[in-house]
């Protein structure tokens, strides 16, 4: 599914596919999905078509840095808006049932490793996409 773009783990709330958003499934500080991340996409769309049972949770994630613009005034609705952007792509252009999906963003606060060298920062910018409690 793309070296050094996506990984996958497994925790106690599921199946954890993580995208790094960081130049990858977004430009810096943006929130339109970058064009050649949808054939990824479109494969973590044929893995959620395989547990049609099973509710998706996207989870928006920045690093510590503060995000200020005119458009996107901090790291929350930068998180929260690409985490939706991830959900409609999934049910406007994979068909996906949107009652399946919940969106969230979390800006800074669940990193996977601590903030301190650019290289932890762009690993915490990401979005996970939750499979619920696959057993």
């Amino acid at each position: 599914m793309g070296a050094n773009k996506v990984s996958i783990r497994k925790e106690a709330r599921g199946l954890v596919i993580s995208l790094l958003t960081d130049k990858v499934l977004f430009d810096l500080g943006d929130t339109k999905i970058r064009p050649e991340m949808k054939a990824t996409l479109d494969q973590v769309a044929k893995v959620i078509q395989t547990y049609p049972d099973r509710k998706i949770e996207v989870e928006g994630n920045t690093d510590d840095l503060a995000m200020t613009t005119t458009r996107i005034p901090s790291n929350w609705e930068l998180s929260a808006l690409r985490a939706t952007s991830v959900v409609k792509y999934f049910t406007l252009n994979k068909g996906l049932d949107p009652s399946r999906f919940s969106a969230a963003g979390l800006a800074e606060y669940r990193p996977l490793v601590p903030n301190i060298s650019e290289a932890n920062r762009r690993l915490n910018r990401r979005v996970d996409i939750i499979i619920d409690k696959l057993d």
